[in-house]
């Protein structure tokens, strides 16, 4: 009498199944790494331009000058220079004119697929708040593919920083 031997194995439709609950699984997880990656993007871009926007305000309360080039310091600017990019110097009177001073890196970026549409501010030495005449909201927008995301930033007329 011939024993049949046990043969072991997969077959067809069981690998078929593993392989499209891999593909799910795959999809579902691409979709979330994106919106994380999107919202991760925004909210670095946000606290960078609260974290300089900050600085600025300080060094005007503090009251510290440049290093060089500023007899009298009138405040720190903040300024949009691109949809992705800014920058701060210092606003001081030299020989009598009004001339703006360059501190730390001249041109600061957002990271990748975010940008904002306004944000200049100038904070006033030792606490006189800043040069706005209203409240100046910073819209901050990332977008990957077709979808968007926003996020603002407001400095009041005191200078407070939300």
């Amino acid at each position: 009498m011939k024993r049949k031997k046990n043969i072991s194995g997969f077959t067809l439709i069981e690998l078929l199944v593993v392989l499209s609950v891999i593909a799910i699984l795959s999809t579902l997880g691409y979709a979330n790494y994106r919106a994380y990656s999107r919202t991760k993007s925004i909210d670095i871009a946000k606290k960078q331009i609260i974290s300089d926007l900050r600085l600025a305000q300080g060094w005007a309360l503090s009251g510290k000058k440049p290093d060089s080039e500023c007899d009298v310091l009138q405040g720190y600017r903040f300024e949009r220079t691109g949809a992705t990019t800014y920058r701060m110097r210092a606003f001081c009177i030299t020989s009598g004119a009004d001339k703006y001073v360059k501190i730390g890196k001249e041109i600061v970026s957002l990271p990748v697929n975010t940008q904002f549409n306004t944000g200049d501010v100038t904070f006033k030495t030792l606490g006189e708040g800043t040069t706005l005449d209203s409240a100046v909201v910073m819209t901050i927008s990332s977008t990957i593919g077709d979808i968007s995301e926003t996020k603002t930033v407001t400095v009041s007329i005191s200078g407070t920083i939300e």
